[in-house]
């Protein structure tokens, strides 16, 4: 290996860029792989969970619940607010 890296020094120009080529392309090559074989690994995981976990309820579904309530909730105390703005801000006229 130490022998291939000093001719690859000592080569020209042209030669280093295609050993640059060559070696990020095989680099890539072995990255995007392992990144493949991780990601299939743990959607494979992921899917096994889900089918074990159907019955229980999940945190988006907490989650939209919770929202919903404080939407509520902040719609009726704004409601409230310019109910209470309004009534302060109008005269009756007799």
């Amino acid at each position: 290996m130490k022998l291939l890296i000093e001719k690859i020094q000592n080569s020209s120009e042209q030669t280093k860029k295609r050993w640059l080529f060559i070696f990020s392309a095989v680099s890539m090559i072995i990255i995007i792989s392992l990144w493949l074989v991780y990601l299939n690994y743990s959607l494979g995981k992921t899917s096994e969970i889900a089918k074990d976990e159907q019955t229980e309820i999940g945190f988006f579904k907490v989650f939209q619940t919770g929202l919903k309530v404080v939407g509520s909730s902040l719609s009726q105390k704004a409601g409230d607010l310019i109910y209470k703005i309004m009534g302060e801000r109008t005269v009756l006229m007799k």
